[in-house]
């Protein structure tokens, strides 16, 4: 089962192996057909609270950008906020401010790219 406290951790050898293939993947689908591909990283509760470190962003990050894929870390996106918990529900899912955030960042970051975005979404 899903063990949160690995998935905070180093990429084991084989996890690594695997993103790095199906991010190499991707990067040439994109490449072939002219799609651009954001890989978009959302940060959990631990590390937002800052109990938990970045790590696996930055890795996945990493291999992603080897691979000619666009990244954006939503890490940024809460920043701002001054009492996280604010936008979690009870159940630790984001709440509409959260996601609201979350989307406000990630139209920001590909209106800065210059992708397209849809009717009604421009910032």
């Amino acid at each position: 089962g899903y063990r949160s406290g690995m998935a905070l951790k180093a990429m084991s050898l084989g996890i690594r192996a695997d993103v790095t293939t199906i991010s190499g993947v991707l990067g040439e689908l994109s490449k072939r057909y002219s799609v651009p591909i954001t890989m978009v990283l959302i940060p959990n509760r631990e590390q937002l609270f800052g109990t938990a470190s970045y790590r696996l962003q930055d890795e996945v990050s990493e291999i992603a950008q080897n691979s000619r894929l666009d990244v954006f870390d939503a890490r940024s996106a809460f920043e701002s906020v001054n009492n996280i918990r604010s936008v979690f529900l009870p159940d630790w899912h984001f709440n509409p401010r959260g996601n609201q955030l979350l989307l406000q960042d990630l139209i920001g970051h590909l209106t800065k790219i210059g992708a397209p975005l849809p009717d009604g979404l421009a910032s």
